[in-house]
């Protein structure tokens, strides 16, 4: 929240992996980022954590990060729900 009110820089929709598991797709962009950064949150081993698992692109030696196409590997992190 900010003094001119609530700022939205991301969303997140209910999906199902092919394998059946639940998990929510999320999408953030701000105009700090490079790009919008796309990711899936999969719940934890317990009901208190959760897995966030994101691709970002990884740029070239001559160009920008927004102006790459190639991938890095994904990346993992896993947090505690308060």
């Amino acid at each position: 929240m900010t003094a001119l009110g609530t700022v939205e820089f991301g969303a997140a929709w209910k999906r199902t992996s092919e394998k059946g598991q639940d998990f929510l797709s999320v999408s953030i962009d701000d105009p700090a980022l490079s790009g919008a950064l796309n990711a899936a949150l999969f719940p934890g081993e317990s009901s208190e954590t959760a897995v966030l698992v994101w691709n970002r692109k990884r740029p070239e030696k001559a160009e920008t990060p927004a102006e790459s196409g190639a991938e890095k590997p994904s990346k993992v992190a896993k947090a505690k729900a308060k």
